[in-house]
């Protein structure tokens, strides 16, 4: 609603609120599934669904954007998200049964402060290399202060399993290989993916002169790769 209104200073405020809280129900989300499905093949048909639902809104959000943007003011690509949110909370509260955990794990603030700086200055240092270069010094302190960030975290997340405690992150999940190139493939279609996104419907607008909504239209051939394989 914030962002809706473009009031001056909180419009921004608002886009990052809104950012940050639409992945707090993706934990969640995935390890509600052992409440809600029994057998193993009913869990892997929900997480399937789930991933094919998250894919499938990497085209669909630009391009109903893209149309709102075209026959209204901006402000309604906020909008939008209201009455979604409402339906789902519904939905959530009559359809989802309450569980709670066995023991009481306790969170890991420490680790999720430390692990929170280490991957904010990476990104800000990244993003300051392609103003200012790579050899400049916000980008240099920034890349390495993140790095350290990260470091300490590793030895943090180490020292806390070592006390018999829970871990923000479980290292020992490092230890198979199939784990480590996931995560690495993983992380490689992501940064592919966001970044045609990002960069396409700029290019097809600036560069192509199309409308908002056409654009987009060419970034769904990339996502058709995502939903094949979760399906």
């Amino acid at each position: 609603m914030v962002c809706a209104r473009g009031l001056r200073g909180t419009a921004d405020h608002g886009t990052c609120g809104a950012g940050a809280g639409s992945r707090v129900p993706h934990p969640p989300s995935t390890s509600v599934l052992l409440n809600l499905f029994e057998t193993e093949q009913e869990r892997n048909k929900a997480v399937g669904v789930i991933a094919v639902s998250q894919m499938l809104g990497l085209p669909l959000g630009p391009i109903v954007g893209g149309a709102l943007l075209n026959h209204f003011w901006w402000g309604s690509v906020f909008l939008i998200n209201v009455p979604l949110v409402l339906v789902g909370t519904v939905a959530v509260t009559k359809l989802v049964p309450e569980s709670r955990g066995s023991q009481d794990t306790g969170i890991d603030f420490v680790g999720v402060l430390i692990s929170s700086v280490g991957l904010t200055a990476l990104t800000f240092g990244t993003i300051e290399a392609g103003e200012k270069g790579w050899g400049s010094t916000e980008t240099v302190m920034s890349l390495l202060g993140g790095a350290l960030a990260l470091i300490l975290f590793v030895v943090w997340e180490a020292r806390i399993a070592a006390a018999g405690r829970d871990p923000l992150v479980d290292l020992t999940l490092f230890r198979g290989r199939g784990f480590i190139w996931g995560s690495i493939l993983s992380t490689i279609v992501s940064f592919a993916m966001f970044g045609l996104m990002f960069a396409l419907p700029q290019y097809f607008q600036a560069v192509r002169g199309r409308t908002r909504s056409a654009p987009v239209c060419g970034c769904c051939p990339s996502s058709a790769d995502c939903w094949s394989g979760p399906a």
